[in-house]
């Protein structure tokens, strides 16, 4: 008889954020890590070694959204609004752990254009 130990490694976690605001013809800038960082709004931390893919919905009033898959820790869209009001952009993350790469249920934020 044996036995045989598995070790369970945790996931990064970050939370959908609604409340980044951006000019038009601004880049986005938004650091998906400092979003992981945040335990008090339910990340868990996880930072080091993520990696992070993200990928924006289209928004037939933005221009500049990447609607293929990026990879990197910051989005660095530059996005213009072509309207007179408010217009969202939604980003999709997905942050992979190194090692075994566990990586979260995908979480979003919105970007809303003014």
């Amino acid at each position: 008889m044996f036995t045989v130990s598995v070790t369970v490694q945790p996931e990064p976690r970050g939370f959908n954020d609604n409340t980044p605001i951006v000019c038009s013809d601004a880049v986005v800038n938004y650091d998906l890590s400092l979003n992981v960082a945040n335990i008090g709004l339910g990340g868990n931390n996880l930072i080091a070694g993520t990696t992070y893919s993200w990928i924006a919905a289209s928004n037939g009033n933005v221009g500049g959204e990447s609607t293929v898959a990026q990879a990197g820790s910051v989005i660095t869209d530059l996005l213009t609004n072509s309207t007179n009001g408010n217009e969202v952009v939604v980003y999709t993350i997905t942050p992979t752990s190194p090692g075994w790469l566990c990586w979260e249920s995908i979480y979003r934020f919105s970007k809303c254009k003014t």
